[in-house]
């Protein structure tokens, strides 16, 4: 995939979603408001610094927001939390589906 055709912000998204973090948790870790979160889940484009303060946040890597992927982010997660998310994930699946259908 390109550069152009990846979409930082709705990777973050995800990511965060499937860690179960709220933007306004997200939000608190990077220094901004949760509207800012919010806007930022929208755009495509977002800077080196504050991306390697979310990633940070999120713990995961710059490479996984960049090269976003279910199995990516679960690798990067403490075991004993990977159960838990499982049934985000399906569920952020199922979503995709069917906004592709």
């Amino acid at each position: 995939m390109k550069d152009s055709e990846v979409h930082l912000g709705e990777n973050i998204r995800a990511i965060r979603r499937i860690k179960n973090m709220k933007q306004a948790t997200l939000a608190r870790q990077i220094g901004i408001t949760q509207q800012a979160v919010s806007s930022m889940e929208r755009t495509p484009h977002i800077g080196s610094r504050r991306l390697q303060k979310i990633a940070r946040a999120l713990d995961v890597t710059i490479s996984s927001i960049w090269e976003f992927k279910e199995t990516v982010v679960l690798k990067e997660i403490n075991p004993v939390t990977k159960a838990i998310l499982i049934d985000n994930i399906a569920d952020l699946l199922l979503q995709k589906i069917s906004k592709t259908a």
